[in-house]
């Protein structure tokens, strides 16, 4: 009976120590889960706010992404066009090899030409053709004529008069020449004011008066850029019959001896040597120009030649071969002189102007419908020069057949719309080196 007792007691404490424990397990149980649920949800914290900076660094990537394709199709595009452009600079590259070429070819053709040329050079008999045109550029004075009478007689009835309004523009060093059938003739010079108390027999002041003399000559001084009268009245009692009425203005020829040099070359040829076109390209001599006329090529060495009679220095000479239609081949010759060391080339249009008054007695930049224009030729283009300066262009037109125009016997003024220098060289260095 206890021991059934004891049996009982034993499973009772057994099933209360199984439940205890029991308790205690499951107590363990839910400890465990509550730290591993914490656990977790640090983790799902921690992998929550990883995710949001993933998401955040995809986005950003994605921009990048974005960027960068954007990128690649600009470089694309970029690509594209430097290929084209490398096509076009290939090309331009393969035209400007071929152009060189020419123009090389070109050159060697043209110093070889320019060499024949130098070698035909002569003085014979050159310097005693062309004293005449030297002197008359040696002149210290220019007769600018003013004014002339177109139509001569002029006939004045008895107590009549004619007169002229002139404006002297240089030096108002001015010379009043007129020539009449009779001596009853009076010649006043007056100012404008005094012309028209003259007119209304008022009384009057003439800068200068000359009476019965039946030709002759009045020499006054006026200031230049004031208009002045000059009058011519018939004091007698029959018609007056007015042979020669002419007016000019002395002008000071002050350009330097090497520019009327020049000068004087250029206009005897233009007015003595025709241009005879030459076919089959046979060189002449040039006293055989200056009997015959020639081409350009013939021309140029006779210009050259002259120069050279007169004192002019072959190395401040040269020859330039000239393209003048732009396709880069030799088509006309030219004679360059080098201007003096240190010259003011903003003086050289006036100076001209008053050596074409001196052989003319016109002002080209007055009396002329084209203005003239003149080329100057820096040396710095012209093989063996002192490089310092310029050359003018010699290359006279042909006037031997008339239709004289002051412009035309200006050296410098160029006939061509285009004058490109191919190869230009001074005499000197073509003769040296075996032309």
């Amino acid at each position: 009976m206890l021991s059934k007792t004891r049996a009982g007691l034993l499973v009772v404490a057994v099933a209360i120590i199984g439940l205890a424990v029991s308790s205690m397990l499951l107590g363990l149980v839910a400890l465990y889960s509550q730290r591993e649920v914490r656990q977790l949800q640090r983790d799902y914290e921690a992998f929550q706010e990883s995710y949001s900076k993933l998401r955040e660094q995809f986005e950003q990537l994605k921009e990048a992404y974005a960027s960068i394709q954007e990128q690649l199709a600009q470089l694309q595009s970029n690509y594209t066009l430097l290929v084209e452009r490398y096509t076009r600079l290939q090309k331009d590259y393969e035209m400007l090899e071929a152009r060189c070429t020419q123009n090389l070819k070109s050159i060697v053709e043209a110093e070889r030409l320019l060499s024949r040329l130098a070698s035909l050079m002569s003085q014979h008999g050159l310097h005693n053709r062309i004293m005449d045109a030297y002197k008359a550029a040696l002149a210290d004075k220019a007769n600018y004529t003013l004014w002339e009478a177109q139509e001569t007689p002029v006939f004045l009835e008895p107590q009549n008069f004619t007169y002229v309004m002139i404006t002297p523009q240089y030096t108002g060093d001015v010379m009043v020449h007129w020539a009449a059938n009779s001596a009853s003739i009076r010649v006043l010079v007056l100012d404008v004011l005094n012309m028209l108390y003259w007119y209304s027999n008022k009384s009057y002041h003439a800068i200068s008066t000359a009476e019965d003399v039946q030709e002759g000559t009045l020499h006054v001084k006026l200031r230049a850029g004031r208009t002045y009268a000059i009058i011519v009245y018939n004091k007698g009692s029959t018609v007056l019959g007015l042979r020669i009425l002419k007016v000019i203005e002395r002008v000071p020829v002050t350009a330097p001896l090497d520019l009327r040099k020049v000068f004087a070359v250029n206009y005897y040829v233009a007015l003595n040597v025709p241009y005879v076109p030459n076919a089959n390209e046979e060189f002449k001599p040039p006293l055989k120009t200056l009997s015959e006329g020639g081409d350009c090529e013939d021309r140029a060495v006779l210009v050259a030649s002259l120069l050279w009679s007169l004192g002019y220095n072959l190395s401040r000479l040269a020859f330039a071969a000239i393209d003048t239609n732009g396709d880069r081949m030799v088509d006309h010759v030219s004679t360059l002189a080098q201007l003096p060391e240190g010259y003011d080339v903003s003086r050289l249009g006036f100076e001209l102007s008053t050596l074409t008054i001196a052989f003319t007695g016109r002002d080209p930049y007055r009396s002329c419908p084209h203005i003239p224009n003149i080329m100057l030729v820096p040396a710095s283009m012209v093989n063996g020069s002192s490089m310092q300066g310029y050359f003018i262009v010699i290359d006279p037109p042909d006037l031997t057949r008339g239709c004289l125009e002051s412009t035309g016997i200006i050296p410098g003024c160029t006939l061509f719309e285009a004058y490109n220098i191919v190869f230009a060289e001074t005499v000197e260095s073509l003769k040296r080196s075996g032309g």
